[in-house]
């Protein structure tokens, strides 16, 4: 069996997912621990994210198929003939992406990766985010390729009822939940600010409601006698007092900010896992994060949920994750527990037995 893996459009530093980009890192990774001469891999790629994948095995190798990120053009072109053309000359068998998206691929089989339908998502509660064609990629071509792949994976059981509401999926849909890398020693000293803080990881994207972050903070200072600093990592700068903003952290320097952690405050509206959370737990720091189910599934209770648009509830939250005493340190223990469960070499056995059951159907 030879499959394709195809991550043509992801790069780290072109307005893709970093959370696909990271995944689709990952199970790589983790996929040439079982490649052979029965589970070749062909990773079909660019010359602009070629060192983002390196290959450890003789059965995989890398097939670039442009010198550097794809043009809109190209992407094109890739999703209604190029994959097809890179199948054929690959000589492989089955198509696996794990963006999500399924180009052109003739009667040959495939499996694709739908982390979320968070796209769908803001066709209704935003509509005005996409526009033109992009809302017909969005509306269409994610609709489609869930209904067409020959077998789906999903990473949460939130994200598969998601996908069976709004497509009608039920069939062939596998949920294997990602992985997290193992927290590292600092190898320098810490990037994190001085003291203690709060910790937020987001965007200025609606469905990460940076505004209900903002309100639970000013709810949590009327709250608190000894109020701490929020650190925003990813959002703009939001003028708001006691509140600092971080971009463009490297991981080391993103880990520091986890582990110097008081605690960790996530609201968003919509999520397929919820890696956030997750990374903080890994390393001992209690979570307030909103209580929505792909986040209820995956912290399995061990944080604090509360409604994401109710300032109070997670102020008060916050005062509990940071008040000494038996309620917290439960909260930091079994949050360590709960993160060790999710590991990447788990992810790739579970991805590899779905990749080999559809070849051989």
């Amino acid at each position: 069996m030879k499959v394709l893996f195809d991550v043509f459009e992801l790069d780290r530093g072109h307005g893709n997912s970093l959370g696909i980009f990271r995944y689709a890192q990952e199970l790589f990774q983790g996929l040439q621990a079982h490649a052979s001469p029965e589970f070749e891999l062909v990773l079909a790629g660019h010359g602009g994210n070629a060192a983002d994948f390196p290959v450890t095995t003789p059965h995989a190798r890398v097939l670039q198929v442009a010198d550097h990120y794809p043009r809109h053009a190209q992407r094109l072109r890739w999703r209604v003939l190029g994959a097809r053309q890179a199948m054929a000359r690959s000589g492989a068998q089955l198509y696996f992406s794990p963006k999500g998206f399924l180009p052109w691929l003739g009667a040959r089989r495939s499996v694709i990766v739908v982390h979320d339908l968070i796209p769908l998502w803001y066709a209704e509660a935003h509509p005005q985010h996409f526009r033109g064609p992009q809302r017909w990629l969005v509306n269409h071509g994610l609709r489609t390729a869930c209904r067409r792949a020959d077998e789906l994976i999903t990473i949460s059981a939130a994200s598969a009822v998601d996908i069976a509401r709004r497509t009608g999926r039920t069939r062939h849909v596998h949920v294997i939940h990602n992985g997290l890398a193992p927290v590292a020693e600092p190898a320098v000293a810490s990037e994190a600010p001085r003291g203690d803080y709060l910790f937020s990881v987001g965007s200025a994207l609606p469905h990460k409601n940076l505004a209900g972050v903002l309100a639970a903070y000013r709810a949590y200072r009327q709250l608190s006698e000894r109020p701490l600093p929020l650190v925003i990592c990813g959002a703009p700068d939001t003028g708001e007092p006691f509140v600092t903003s971080v971009r463009g952290l490297g991981e080391q320097a993103l880990q520091a900010h986890y582990r110097g952690a008081a605690a960790f405050v996530f609201l968003s509206r919509a999520e397929g896992f919820g890696f956030p959370p997750l990374e903080a737990m890994q390393h001992g720091v209690p979570v307030v994060c909103s209580d929505i189910p792909a986040l209820r599934e995956v912290t399995q209770g061990k944080a604090l949920l509360v409604n994401p648009d109710d300032s109070r509830q997670a102020a008060e939250a916050l005062l509990r994750a940071t008040t000494p005493g038996e309620a917290r340190e439960r909260l930091r223990e079994e949050g360590q527990v709960t993160a060790a469960q999710y590991r990447w070499e788990h992810c790739a056995r579970q991805v590899f037995d779905v990749l080999r059951a559809t070849a051989l159907r």
